[in-house]
C-alpha cells in the first residue's frame, strides 16, 4: 500500500468481477475490470457517492509475471493490460495475484518515473507505463501532463564550501581549477594525519633518505602506496613528490625525472567504499600535471608488488598471529629499487617489521617521527599516527 497524500483520501478495497480459474490452468495472462468500494478510512470524511461516481479515477497496478498456476482468463479482451493506466472508473487487477488487493488512492500529485522519462501524477491514461512497483490510483487530469524529457544540467564553474575539522574549506571547480565538477569533490586529508604525515616526509629529506632514487626506463619516479586503504593522505604526498622532484614544481634541479608515478593498492577495492579512487587520480593528474596516480585492487599475500623506486607502506596491523603480513611485507621489500619506508603506530609492530626486514636479508633503520617528539600524546591515549619509521634500501635495491 502506499500512504495517502492528502487529508481527503479514502482507501479502496478492489472486489474482483470475475473469478479466478482453478490452480494449475495455463491460460494467457490477462487483466479484468473490477469496480471500486469506499471505504473510509479513520478520521476521513465520506465522499459522497455521487461525488465518487463522477470523478474519474485510473487505476495502476504492479507488473507482475504470469504464473502458469494461477492467472486471469483472457476472455476479458479490450479492458486496459495490467501496469497501464486505465480508462476512467476502470479498476484493474493484475495477473499473478491469488486473490484482489487493496489499493489506496491519493488526490495529490506524486513524482514518478517512467521507463523512459521522469514526470508528474496523474498522467494521462494509457499514455505512460511506470518503470518501479506502484499500486496507485489517482484523477485523470484534464488537460495532458507534459514531462521533462531534457538531461540535468550543471554549472560549468562555481565554488562549494564545507566545514571539516573545525575548519571552513572552498573547493572550487571549472577551467583551471582543482576540480572539473562537483561530482570529483572528496575529503581533504584531517589534521590529525597531515601533520604527522609532513614531518615524515620532511624527516626523509632531512636525513638523506630521497637521494639517489632510481628512475625507470622512461624516466619516472615509481612510488607506491601498498595496502593503502581509501589513502587519504594523497593530496599531501602528491604535492610533496611534485614540489620536490619535478623542475616545473621547482624540485629535482637538471630533470633526473620525466614525471612520477603513484600506484596505489589495497586487497580491497575502496573506489566502491567510499575511499573515491578514481576521484583522486583525476585531482592529481589536475594539479600537478606531471604527476599520474593509479589505483588497483592487490591482494599482495598472492600477487607480486610491481617494481618501485619509492614505498610508503602505512600502519601494517601485523601482529596478529598466523597473519599473511610478513609475506606481504616481503613481497612489498623484494619489489623495491629504491628506499622503502613502512610506518606503524606501535612499538610491537616495528619489531615484527624489521624482523621481517632482517629475515629477508636487508638491513634496516628504525626512526621516530619527529612530530611526535614536538607533540607528545598524554600517556594512555590512543597510539600515536606513523610513530615508527622503518627504513631500508630494499633488498631488490
Amino acid at each position: 500500500r502506499q500512504p495517502a497524500a492528502s487529508a481527503t483520501t479514502h482507501h479502496m478495497e478492489v472486489a474482483a468481477a470475475a473469478a479466478l480459474p482453478p490452480r494449475g490452468q495455463g491460460a494467457a495472462a490477462a487483466a479484468v475490470s473490477v469496480q471500486p468500494r469506499l471505504v473510509p478510512a479513520a478520521g476521513v470524511p465520506v465522499v459522497a457517492a455521487a461525488t465518487a461516481a463522477a470523478a474519474q479515477q485510473c487505476g495502476h497496478l504492479p507488473m507482475v509475471a504470469a504464473l502458469p498456476a494461477n492467472v486471469l482468463p483472457s476472455s476479458t479482451a479490450g479492458v486496459p493490460v495490467q501496469g497501464t493506466y486505465g480508462v476512467p472508473r476502470n479498476m484493474v487487477a493484475a495477473a499473478g495475484f491469488p486473490q484482489p488487493h487493496p489499493l489506496s488512492a491519493h488526490l495529490a500529485q506524486a513524482p514518478f518515473a517512467s521507463n523512459a522519462v521522469v514526470g508528474t501524477y496523474p498522467a494521462p491514461c494509457s499514455t505512460y507505463q511506470a518503470s518501479q512497483t506502484t499500486n496507485v490510483v489517482c484523477p485523470a487530469p484534464t488537460q495532458p501532463v507534459s514531462c521533462i524529457n531534457t538531461s540535468p544540467t550543471f554549472p560549468t564553474n562555481g565554488s562549494a564550501t564545507m566545514h571539516f575539522d573545525g575548519e571552513q574549506v572552498t573547493m572550487k571547480f571549472g577551467p583551471g581549477e582543482e576540480f572539473d565538477s562537483p561530482m570529483d569533490f572528496f575529503s581533504p586529508c584531517p589534521k590529525e594525519w597531515r601533520g604527522p604525515y609532513e614531518a615524515m616526509l620532511q624527516h626523509l629529506v632531512a636525513t638523506g633518505w630521497l637521494e639517489g632514487l632510481p628512475a625507470d626506463a622512461n624516466g619516472l619516479l615509481r612510488v607506491a602506496m601498498p595496502f593503502c586503504g581509501s589513502n587519504q593522505e594523497l593530496p599531501v604526498l602528491a604535492e610533496f613528490l611534485a614540489q620536490q622532484f619535478l623542475p616545473e614544481s621547482g624540485g629535482a634541479p637538471g630533470g633526473a625525472y620525466t614525471g612520477v608515478h603513484i600506484l596505489g593498492s589495497d586487497v580491497v577495492n575502496w573506489d566502491i567504499k567510499g575511499g573515491c579512487w578514481r576521484q583522486k587520480e583525476k585531482w592529481t593528474s589536475r594539479r600537478f600535471p606531471g604527476v599520474q596516480v593509479q589505483y588497483r585492487q592487490l591482494d599482495l599475500g598472492r600477487e607480486q608488488h610491481p617494481d618501485t623506486a619509492l614505498v610508503f607502506g602505512i600502519h601494517p596491523e601485523c601482529t596478529a598471529p598466523s597473519s599473511p603480513w610478513p609475506q606481504i611485507l616481503e613481497n612489498v621489500l623484494r619489489s623495491t629499487r629504491g628506499v622503502c619506508l613502512i610506518a606503524t603506530f606501535k612499538h610491537a609492530e616495528m619489531e615484527v617489521v624489521r624482523d621481517v626486514f632482517h629475515r629477508a636479508g636487508a638491513s634496516c633503520e628504525v626512526h621516530e617521527n619527529p612530530y611526535w617528539k614536538e607533540h607528545p600524546l598524554p600517556p594512555g591515549t590512543l597510539p600515536a599516527y606513523l610513530h615508527y619509521l622503518v627504513l631500508s634500501r630494499g633488498s631488490g635495491a
